[in-house]
């Protein structure tokens, strides 16, 4: 049933409130109970509000040119969600390939907290309709990308701790930056970094640009 709702206007109309920093009526025009993308971002959508208003501040000639937008209603597949259509599959008796199984001798309490158990395929974050669709064509056999190639991980090959990277930020910022400390999530690990080597065998890739000198990449982009 149609609501006669023009999305694309009011996405579009949002925008142009949320950059001129015009928080109210940016507000007037989220749906009830609308809130962050993220469910453990504890702040949820007031800090977002807040974040446009500090930038209309912080940057008040900073223009903007909307690309594309998709008046359609947004569904997300996040690793978060993934976590539950599993555990709700394996609790009716549903078979799950499991391809991160725990290593031998690591107690049922460590695998959930180091997240082993938990998905069949880590895809990353799946943000369109059209990217889901792709998936289940893939998977059910009716369609096949014109050239599947080999997925290589891009990065650093270095793992770098939140620590570490709020301590490189401080540095960049010349400011202190306030931590705060929560418990690690059950599906937690304590340290996770993708391996760079097959980019480097198949393409002859290999990373340049170290964390330090992109953040001062993108603290200079920011601030002038």
């Amino acid at each position: 049933m149609s609501t006669g709702i023009d999305r694309r206007a009011v996405a579009l109309t949002f925008l142009k409130h949320a950059r001129a920093g015009q928080r109210a009526e940016a507000e007037r025009l989220l749906a009830p109970g609308a809130r962050h993308h993220n469910p453990y971002f504890a702040a949820g959508m007031p800090a977002l509000l807040d974040a446009t208003e500090a930038a209309a501040k912080s940057a008040p000639d900073r223009t903007f040119e909307v690309k594309r937008v998709i008046a359609a209603r947004h569904y997300e597949l996040i690793e978060n969600m993934a976590l539950h259509i599993g555990r709700g599959l394996k609790a009716r008796g549903f078979n799950l390939l499991d391809v991160e199984p725990p290593p031998p001798g690591l107690s049922p309490e460590n695998a959930r907290r180091y997240g082993f158990s938990l998905f069949s395929a880590r895809y990353g974050n799946i943000y369109l309709v059209r990217q889901l669709l792709q998936l289940f064509q893939e998977a059910y056999g009716d369609f096949k990308p014109a050239d599947s190639g080999q997925i290589v991980n891009v990065g650093s090959g270095v793992g770098t701790s939140l620590r570490e990277l709020a301590e490189a930020v401080e540095h960049q910022a010349g400011r202190p930056v306030e931590i705060e400390q929560s418990q690690a999530r059950s599906f937690d690990a304590p340290s996770n970094w993708l391996s760079v080597s097959l980019a480097e065998k198949a393409l002859g890739w290999h990373p340049t640009t170290s964390l330090e000198s992109g953040l001062a990449a993108t603290w200079r982009s920011l601030t002038t």
